[in-house]
Formats: C-alpha cells, structure tokens, sequence
C-alpha cells in the first residue's frame, strides 16, 4: 500500500476513535436535528470511474452505494491549474483559484525560506469556505487530511501537513 494512503488511512481511524471515544460526552446538547454533510474527495478520481463503474467493470461497491444512497454533483468543473491545492479549495469555496489565491500546491518560494512548504494554511485561503459557514451558522465540522487545513475554523481538525528535513 502507497505510504501517503496508510497515513490518510490512520488519521481517519484516529477521527473515528477519537468521536467515539470523546465527542459525545463533550458537545453541547442541540435542541434541533442537523443532517450530516460529508464531502469526500479523492485525490485524481475521474468522474466515470464512479459513475459507469459497470462500463468499466470496476467493483466499487461503497462508492457506488454513495450514488445510490446519497448525493453527488455530475456537474463540478475543473479549474486552472489542474492540481490537488487550487482543486480542493475551489470545491470549498466555489470559486476560482484567481479569487480564493491557492494557485499552486507549493508557495512561491525562489529563495528557499520555506523549505520546499506548500499551501497548507487556511489563512491563506482569501475568500470564505464551507467550513467557515458551517461554523458560522453553529454546525460541528471535522476534517481528516484536506488541503489548505492548518488552523481552519475546523471543531475536529487533523490538517494536511508535513515537513521534511531542514536544509
């Protein structure tokens, strides 16, 4: 198994313990009932993969069971560039990478200072997202490895990051 994948694979294991284990006890009692959104993306997915998985004779049973069961959008339109960082935060804020300023995945750096870092901070995010008015409107929110995450206004956050040795 890809080593990036065991590290998505374990932060999702460690949200899901951790919410059993902690979340119930500690969130305050609401008096309204609220469904719950989860927004799922994987990294280079193609569309028809999913939505023909006959067509292509892939056996994705659970991500077939989304479509049949949940909801799901056929009509996202990629953006410019077609990387991870500007993709992902267009899809939070449904706007351009002209407009929310992830334009690549790695900051402009031409001397070095960053160590090779990449867009992970949510500050850098110019425009509001999704979790900013789930927040604003009183709704818990978790995140488990999205781009763009470090100090998101996120209730249970375990962000996008990592760094590799100094020069």
């Amino acid at each position: 198994m890809h080593p990036s994948l065991l590290v998505v694979l374990r932060n999702l294991l460690a949200v899901l313990i951790f919410s059993l284990l902690f979340a119930p006890a500690s969130l305050p009692q609401q008096s309204q009932q609220h469904t719950a959104a989860i927004l799922i993306s994987i990294d280079g997915l193609k569309p028809e993969y999913v939505l023909q998985a006959g067509a292509q004779s892939l056996k994705i049973p659970h991500l077939r069971r989304f479509l049949s069961e949940g909801t799901y959008s056929s009509g996202v339109h990629g953006v410019v560039p077609t990387v991870t960082y500007p993709s992902h935060t267009t899809l939070l804020t449904g706007t351009s990478p002209a407009a929310h300023g992830i334009l690549a995945n790695n900051t402009f750096d031409p001397l070095g200072k960053n160590f090779g870092g990449w867009y992970w901070y949510a500050e850098d995010i110019k425009v509001p997202t999704l979790w900013d008015a789930a927040t604003d409107a009183g709704l818990i929110t978790a995140n488990v490895h999205w781009p763009v995450s470090v100090s998101a206004r996120i209730t249970w956050n375990l962000p996008q990051y990592w760094r590799g040795l100094a020069r």
